[in-house]
């Protein structure tokens, strides 16, 4: 029951929505985290991210995901089918008629409206991630500088996924170590004092010789404390 419970919310998904790809990923934002609370906000967009830099749509990428999150393997595969269904039936339907009516006038107009409308429907999906993601500075610096790259430069997307990812490590990495030299910074004479005689070897009760080391902070000093 639950491998046909992907399949149709995914189903519903792929037949319900038109444009594909990111025009699709509020459809799947409504679906999997409002309402079937499948995976939370935080992770939607991970998977939105990590779909980006692997080969095939990012839809598509996002239910195999998913799928596989919820029910292993075999539900990677039903949320994988469940999505991709009905565009194959109605793209296999529309193939064998379109070649016949491409030409029309009717035809060419619809299509040009359609394309107006996916331009919209991507446009939403941006400004929906760009309030979950662009959250401080340096997302926005990174943010800013991806967007200035793209339009200057003609590179694959997945350069730049994997050099925000490594600018991501690294901004972190210095945050911590400044938190950690900030904290050294304000330790006193007497909390030093402290660290190094911390530093003993103690018998246990059987007799055998360890080492321990006390945790030394100004927050842990028990003259400070009182």
């Amino acid at each position: 029951m639950d491998f046909l419970e992907l399949f149709i919310s995914f189903a519903r998904v792929g037949v319900l929505t038109f444009g594909g790809g990111y025009a699709m990923l509020p459809m799947l934002q409504r679906e999997l985290v409002n309402k079937r609370k499948w995976v939370t906000e935080e992770e939607i967009l991970d998977y939105f991210a990590i779909g980006q830099c692997t080969p095939g749509v990012i839809a598509v990428n996002t239910a195999t995901f998913v799928g596989k999150k919820r029910k292993g393997v075999l539900g990677a595969i039903c949320a994988t089918l469940g999505i991709v269904f009905p565009s194959l039936v109605i793209i296999t339907i529309l193939a064998a008629f379109l070649s016949n009516f491409a030409e029309l006038a009717v035809v060419k107009n619809a299509f040009a409206a359609i394309r107006v409308c996916v331009c919209v429907l991507v446009v939403n999906s941006v400004r929906k991630l760009l309030k979950k993601t662009v959250i401080d500075v340096p997302t926005g610096i990174i943010f800013a500088l991806v967007v200035i790259c793209t339009t200057v430069f003609r590179i694959s997307p997945v350069i730049y996924v994997l050099i925000s990812a490594i600018a991501g490590i690294a901004i972190k990495s210095l945050a911590i170590i400044a938190i950690f030299l900030s904290s050294i910074h304000s330790l006193s004479a007497a909390d030093w004092r402290l660290c190094l005689s911390s530093l003993s070897w103690g018998r246990e009760q059987d007799g055998s010789r360890s080492s321990s080391l006390r945790t030394c902070w100004p927050s842990r000093n028990p003259h400070r404390d009182r």
